[in-house]
């Protein structure tokens, strides 16, 4: 099976503390198998909440999957960042098009080189 993704993302900066992101995906499936052939897509937007001593908020939500396996999600995570390290978790809810939905833990960290 091979995955060929493809995606954009824009970021616009509405204050000094204010930033828009969004983002779309478009996610290719080749394989021997036909039926393990698939094109889907999703996209995904985000407000971020920034404080001056560098912490944020972000408010997400977003579908994936589409048509394959579509699914939403809303979420909300925190994030703090340093000169040399960015940090972030959340937590955000999936919800499936046949009704189920389930939680997810979102947690990530960088090294950053200025």
């Amino acid at each position: 099976m091979t995955l060929l993704p493809v995606a954009a993302g824009v970021t616009w900066l509405a204050a000094r503390l204010v930033h828009l992101h969004a983002s779309a995906t478009l996610l290719q499936t080749l394989s021997a198998a036909p039926e393990l052939q698939a094109t889907s897509a999703g996209i995904s937007a985000w407000v971020e909440w920034w404080t001056p001593t560098g912490r944020s908020v972000r408010l997400h939500a977003g579908a994936e999957g589409w048509p394959v396996a579509p699914q939403e999600h809303v979420g909300l995570s925190f994030g703090w960042r340093t000169r040399y390290l960015a940090l972030q978790g959340g937590y955000a809810r999936r919800f499936a098009a046949e009704g189920t939905a389930a939680n997810a833990l979102m947690f990530d960290g960088a090294v950053v080189f200025p």
